[in-house]
């Protein structure tokens, strides 16, 4: 009973569900005391609360006449999918890390599973701690292009599923370093089939360059010869080229992941029969 209007109930009040409860420290000067405390239920469902007074020196203790019900649904979590970088060079994908971050809305540490993937392909799977995961690309991850990636969490506990809007990265073509050796720099005209021109094509950072390789002496076509793990060879036809100088050099003509490039010239000479090189 209410022992004066004036006065406000003092004290606590426990709330419980059941099995768990806590205590609302009741506020307020006239009339109406008022208080809030937090139950966290260990699963979704459906709950019913009561509440019960133990009274103070001016009001009697009393319990609460009908149990209010809730339905506990798991919290909503929010995913971000960060790179370190939006472009970079074949070969050097291993410096692009993926972060993904989850979120509750109502806090907590966030569990579950983290797949971060391009398209519907999973890249990676890394481990979930404080709310983060994290990994990095290997350096030939993707060929030259655009990929969208994005995150998908697999939540455990009472937290909810959620994925992450796409984002866009782009792998652009990275270098290539074509050179050129010579088995013999001075050979004699008809003798020419002691020349064997070994080509190389280097990546600047990783990966094997492939597609095929021109090779010419002064402008003129020597051979056209397709790269085998980066590398080639051909060897000259007797009287391929005339009595003279000549300035040999590989022209590598590019391929999905590198830019064509030019080696530097070596020089050949071709002798007129008689004359010892």
């Amino acid at each position: 009973g209410n022992a004066s209007a004036a006065l406000a109930p003092t004290g606590k009040v426990t709330v419980s569900d059941g099995t768990r409860s806590c205590q609302a420290t009741l506020s307020g000067t006239v009339e109406n005391g008022t208080g809030a405390c937090t139950i966290v239920e260990a699963a979704v469902g459906h709950h019913n609360f009561s509440a019960s007074y133990p009274g103070d020196a001016n009001f009697n203790a009393s319990n609460a006449s009908s149990s209010a019900a809730a339905s506990v649904v798991n919290d909503l979590t929010t995913t971000t999918l960060g790179m370190s970088a939006g472009k970079i060079a074949y070969g050097r994908e291993q410096l692009v890390k993926l972060t993904a971050t989850v979120k509750a809305t109502f806090g907590g540490a966030t569990t579950g599973t983290v797949k971060i993937k391009q398209g519907t392909t999973t890249i990676c799977t890394p481990k979930l701690s404080r709310d983060v995961a994290s990994c990095s690309l290997s350096p030939t991850e993707f060929d030259a292009g655009v990929y969208s990636l994005s995150v998908s969490y697999s939540a455990t506990g009472h937290f909810s599923d959620s994925s992450s809007t796409t984002r866009k990265l782009t792998i652009e073509k990275s270098g290539s370093h074509p050179s050129l050796k010579l088995s013999n720099a001075v050979t004699t005209f008809n003798s020419e089939g002691n020349v064997t021109i070994s080509v190389t094509v280097d990546p600047q950072f990783a990966g094997t360059p492939t597609g095929s390789v021109t090779i010419y002496a002064n402008k003129v076509t020597v051979c056209r010869v397709k790269l085998i793990d980066k590398t080639a060879s051909c060897t000259l036809g007797s009287a391929q080229l005339q009595p003279g100088t000549f300035a040999v050099k590989v022209v590598y003509g590019g391929d999905s992941d590198f830019a064509a490039a030019d080696s530097a010239s070596t020089t050949l000479t071709v002798n007129r029969p008689g004359v010892n090189g």
